[in-house]
């Protein structure tokens, strides 16, 4: 990663002396011991994860954006400050109403401008039918309730940078940025396969 990319991801992210940059889920498997036992496959994950590094800096500097501590759902949206919800009323972690969001919330990440909530991103896998519902309730319709129930609230789907088949959902503040897009798909996903494809066939 270069020094640019660094000083620009800290801005963004937490870091610390011990674990440098705190990147998501997503951006943040490196294995290191790679360097030394096969430093032909570290310099092509290396290349993958910087170009997912990237992709998720460009879109965040875009829209001026820094990955909140907060893991919530979207009624952390429609708060002034970015606080949690109490246990009993998230519909992500806990046990807030029937219906549960934790299905299209899979790798989600708060953002915040400006020190307010402002951005949800979550990647599942599958967006259709959540298998965990009782009811089979469809993820789309759960989502088109959270904003056909707050006009401040809007929605997009896309791929996003996480890739492995997931779809990218982004859910905002319509009154803190107007539009907001997907992220770019840095090609990570891809790169991996193939890198650990030529590792197989090379053992």
């Amino acid at each position: 990663m270069t020094e640019d990319l660094y000083t620009r991801a800290a801005k963004i992210f937490r870091s610390d002396l011990e674990w440098g940059i705190h990147w998501p889920y997503e951006a943040a498997g490196l294995d290191w011991t790679l360097r030394k036992k096969d430093p032909e496959r570290y310099r092509r994950e290396l290349d993958a994860y910087t170009r997912q590094r990237t992709a998720i800096v460009e879109w965040a500097e875009r829209y001026g954006l820094k990955k909140s501590r907060v893991t919530c759902c979207p009624w952390w949206l429609t708060r002034s400050t970015s606080r949690r919800c109490e246990f009993s009323k998230c519909t992500h972690h806990g046990s807030g109403e029937q219906i549960s969001d934790h299905h299209w919330l899979d790798h989600a990440i708060c953002w915040i401008k400006d020190g307010k909530p402002a951005v949800i991103t979550s990647s599942p896998y599958d967006i259709s039918y959540a298998e965990n519902y009782e009811d089979r309730v469809p993820d789309y319709g759960r989502i088109k309730w959270w904003v056909d129930s707050n006009e401040n609230l809007s929605v997009t789907f896309g791929k996003g940078w996480y890739g492995s088949s997931t779809t990218q959902v982004v859910m905002w503040r319509n009154d803190r940025i107007p539009v907001v897009e997907p992220g770019a798909d840095g090609g990570w996903c891809e790169l991996m396969r193939r890198s650990r494809q030529m590792a197989y066939h090379a053992a």
